[in-house]
């Protein structure tokens, strides 16, 4: 089946092998993630209550489905042009670095802060 995707079948590998663990064994009846699940898995087309709905309605659907999650407000960004007066601060070692390697080293006594910082080294 995969040779008569071409190069798509990468795409729809998962869902061959979500079907392939959800579709129960001939001798006992019990799929492969049943068994490991302790029960079915719901699959994508039974969270609807119909499997055919135009775009419109599939819309209202997932509408529907998305009222009852809690909704995240976007934040808005803020900018700082001002750096916090400090006393010490740390450098960010921004490179390749071996494991357990610190991210920052430092402290360093700040001698001037404005638009820029200026550490004692």
């Amino acid at each position: 089946t995969f040779t008569a995707c071409g190069k798509e079948w990468i795409h729809k590998h998962p869902w061959v092998l979500l079907g392939m663990r959800n579709t129960p064994r001939e001798d006992d009846n019990i799929s492969s993630a049943q068994m490991l699940f302790g029960q079915a898995c719901i699959l994508p087309g039974q969270i609807l209550d119909r499997p055919e709905f135009s775009t419109k309605e599939l819309l209202q659907a997932f509408d529907q489905l998305k009222e009852g999650l809690p909704v995240k407000p976007p934040t808005t960004l803020t900018t700082h042009n001002e750096i916090p007066r400090m006393s010490w601060a740390y450098e960010m070692v921004n490179a390749v670095k071996p494991p357990l390697f610190p991210c920052y080293k430092g402290p360093f006594k700040v001698l001037h802060s404005n638009r820029l910082v200026l550490l004692q080294v």
